[in-house]
């Protein structure tokens, strides 16, 4: 956690410039271990109260060439930036080597890994601020006339009395947030990739990395492409392990984290890694598609791991003790029980990193923008026979996969609603003046397609899910002193697979083709050849008939409909034919649902039963590959 400001007019702070952000800090459950008051910049640093471990890339502080840097940085390719930087001087931190990388004039696109951090020089007055490629580290910061102000957390630079109602908007439709938005109309929030600058009153922000950057191959796939691939996914696992930290890995059972947790676990074997793996979790749900212990527990009996289950956590589940006031809304956030045991299980083994399997999907899955750049560059036979393979792969007609693929980007706007997915439509309960003024129906994924050059969909749509991911990510486990870790955002792994051919990443019918290539021989066939993967949507359901009580008092007075975001009867009128298993459009009415509970805990208005009534247990146990057993 960090903070720190700058005078903009080049005068010095005082004590009382860093007053409030102390205080603000102290509120948000940080423990200031650093405070540097230099002329016109100060910066706090601190830990997390309670947090386990001490972490390589938590919050630092560090004065070196005349410069001040504060940030959280872990850096990947730290061993080349020392060999270049030819220097017999001893590096403390990634803050550090970052640090003198930028002094020495090297270019922030050359630090690779998580990072968010500001450097100031004291000799020039002039502010950087930057973000990693994909927004794995947090950096928010607000502009005065007098001032600026940049933080890692958001509630450290907002002034929280307005909202910012295109942010809403967005969250609204599907929770792809604008990257420069946050939740307060005050605070912004540099972009992952970005450097914001500030030199005296001129602030600005410079993209410096995109996924936009990258044209994929248009030979044919090969066997080198897979083999390349397998090589890079292999390096980027390895770097992602700590020799000195505790680290465990998701496992769903889906192709992504079981490839993670199958390449950490051979590494260790060949003694390519820094250590192995001291264990995984999984989470599952009995209802509907969401039971994937069939393939959990056949990788957790075949590398004899330890295996932590999650079952059947449900949304706005009361576990005793009230939800927790998080810095910023995401979709998850109901099930805020859920993640609690998820953290309280892994800090209680000891955990400090978790490998996630997320990020292979920007570049890996079946994104068919690409169909309508063959159509704009006249390659009419090659659209009608992937048109054709990936109608039966997908087990739709011809005809619809079509007017998915083809027809609604280019159709006129007042068409369009009556031709998409049901999902992506306004829904009813949205304020029809909201809906107008906010251009609500121009947010979905299907209008920011209709809205790139013609021949630069598949390239232009995939920028732009990369660059609003950062939205998604969770902070709840790194403030929990728990290093959450992303192998498959590895940049230059991300890299190569934006420039591997179409056929190589996704064929109709054999999604992330070249991964499951990859992981031949190394993992097991039922996991690598499966196709599609369980969802929760039965326990949604399930979720708003068991807690309608509670969704009741959350919906009595909402905060959107007090902006005029919902309308809130219409929006109790959705929740209660959800419940009943009628809905189209669980997406956009579970961001609603979010948002609210958000807003609901953050004015204090939950309240914890006396005797909570927990009805089905989230429930804990090993799994045959539990080697305690």
């Amino acid at each position: 956690m960090f903070v720190c400001v700058l005078r903009i007019d080049g005068s010095p702070l005082d004590e009382r410039d860093l007053l409030d952000l102390r205080q603000r800090m102290s509120r948000a459950g940080g423990h200031i271990t650093v405070s540097v008051n230099r002329g016109p910049f100060g910066a706090l640093a601190a830990s997390r109260v309670g947090c386990a471990g001490t972490s390589p890339s938590a919050s630092q502080a560090i004065v070196h060439g005349g410069a001040i840097g504060v940030g959280d940085v872990r850096l990947t390719n730290r061993a080349a930036l020392q060999l270049q930087l030819l220097s017999s001087a001893p590096v403390r931190s990634d803050l550090e080597l970052a640090s003198r990388w930028l002094i020495g004039h090297g270019s922030v696109r050359d630090l690779v890994g998580d990072y968010a951090f500001v450097l100031w020089s004291e000799s020039t007055g002039v502010l950087t601020a930057s973000r990693d490629a994909f927004g794995v580290r947090a950096l928010f910061y607000a502009a005065s006339a007098r001032s600026i102000v940049i933080a890692s957390h958001l509630s450290l630079v907002a002034d929280e009395r307005a909202i910012d109602e295109s942010y809403v908007a967005d969250f609204l439709a599907g929770g792809d947030i604008s990257s420069d938005r946050t939740i307060w109309a005050n605070a912004c929030t540099v972009p992952g990739g970005h450097t914001l600058t500030v030199r005296g009153r001129v602030l600005s922000v410079r993209e410096f990395w995109s996924a936009a950057e990258f044209e994929p191959s248009t030979e044919p796939a090969r066997r080198s492409h897979v083999e390349e691939f397998g090589a890079a996914l292999s390096e980027a696992v390895r770097v992602h392990i700590d020799d000195a930290r505790p680290t465990w890995a998701e496992m769903s059972g889906g192709l992504d984290s079981s490839s993670i947790v199958t390449l950490a676990h051979s590494l260790a074997a060949r003694g390519e890694a820094p250590r192995a793996l001291d264990g995984t979790i999984t989470l599952f749900d009995e209802l509907g598609t969401g039971d994937e212990r069939r393939y959990s527990d056949l990788l957790a009996t075949h590398l004899a791991l330890r295996n932590e289950i999650i079952a059947n956590a449900w949304a706005w589940q009361d576990d005793g003790e009230e939800p927790p006031c998080t810095d910023e809304p995401r979709l998850h956030y109901p099930f805020f029980a859920r993640m609690r045991r998820v953290m309280r299980v892994l800090r209680d083994a000891g955990c400090e990193v978790l490998l996630s399997g997320l990020g292979a999907e920007f570049y890996l899955l079946a994104k068919r923008g690409y169909l309508s750049d063959w159509l704009a560059d006249g390659r009419y036979r090659a659209v009608l026979a992937d048109l054709a393979h990936w109608a039966v792969a997908s087990r739709r007609s011809v005809w619809r996969t079509c007017v998915d693929e083809l027809l609604l980007p280019r159709v006129p706007r007042p068409l369009r609603p009556h031709l998409c997915d049901p999902a992506q439509r306004t829904p009813a309960w949205i304020d029809r003046k909201f809906a107008r003024r906010m251009e609500f129906a121009a947010r979905f994924p299907v209008a920011r397609q209709a809205a790139v050059p013609r021949g630069r969909a598949f390239v232009e749509t995939t920028a732009a899910d990369v660059r609003v991911f950062g939205g998604w990510l969770m902070r709840d486990f790194h403030d929990a002193g728990i290093d959450l870790r992303y192998p498959f955002l590895h940049r230059p792994l991300a890299g190569l697979g934006l420039r591997l051919p179409l056929s190589a990443r996704s064929r109709p019918g054999a999604t992330k083709w070249v991964l499951r290539e990859a992981l031949g021989g190394i993992l097991p066939e039922e996991i690598r050849t499966r196709q599609g993967k369980g969802g929760i949507d039965s326990r949604i359901a399930w979720s708003l008939g068991r807690e309608r009580r509670r969704l009741e008092d959350i919906l009595r007075d909402p905060v959107l409909g007090r902006i005029g975001a919902v309308d809130p009867p219409a929006l109790r009128a959705a929740v209660g034919a959800a419940a009943r298993g009628s809905s189209t459009a669980l997406v956009p009415l579970m961001c609603a649902l979010a948002l609210e509970t958000w807003f609901y805990v953050r004015s204090g208005r939950w309240t914890v039963p006396e005797h909570p009534d927990r009805g089905v247990p989230a429930g804990i146990s090993g799994t045959p590959g539990d080697t305690r057993r």
